[in-house]
């Protein structure tokens, strides 16, 4: 995961089917996950990991294209939920870049 003036960028091999730019206009807010079960409106890729858990909330939905057993589903979802290696490094970013951290 990267964060850049342009947005942030997921990319998420096991995951997702490719990286995923989220414009930074396109970004509501971006903050720490503190429960085990993600909002049913939120793409969860945590895989089973639960600390340092960040949930980028979207403007409106996005089209994702991610790995299902057999092969990949596309997914429209209004959230998702990642762990990226160093999340307050992410959140500082986010930040500076303009993205609301709540």
């Amino acid at each position: 995961m990267l964060s850049e003036p342009a947005g942030i960028v997921v990319s998420d091999p096991l995951g997702l089917a490719e990286p995923v730019l989220l414009p930074r206009g396109q970004i509501e807010s971006v903050h720490k996950v503190l429960s085990a079960h993600p909002p049913p409106d939120s793409l969860d890729l945590r895989l089973g990991t639960l600390i340092g858990a960040v949930e980028m909330r979207l403007r409106e939905p996005v089209t994702f294209a991610v790995h299902k057993r057999g092969g990949a589903a596309i997914v429209d979802a209004r959230a998702m939920i990642v762990t990226p290696l160093r999340p307050n490094a992410l959140l500082a970013a986010s930040n500076r870049h303009r993205i609301a951290v709540v």
